[in-house]
């Protein structure tokens, strides 16, 4: 994996394994896909899981709450 960098929204240390030599995938797979994967030169932070769950469940109640 690649080194650890800070949770854009609680500031806890993330190891993104997009870049992982061992061409496993990155653990973020596990979750739905629901956000846009940031480019890595694009100066994004990756969430750490806790605040990826909660960003999802976030989205998800917003949708819900479109009316239509």
């Amino acid at each position: 994996m690649s080194d650890a960098q800070p949770c854009p929204r609680c500031g806890q240390a993330v190891a993104c394994g997009m870049h992982d030599p061992s061409g496993k995938p990155c653990w973020c797979t596990a979750f739905p896909a629901s956000l846009p994967v940031p480019a890595a030169d694009a100066g994004a932070g990756c969430y750490c899981a806790d605040c990826l769950r909660a960003v999802i469940a976030e989205q998800a109640l917003r949708q819900a709450e479109k009316p239509g």
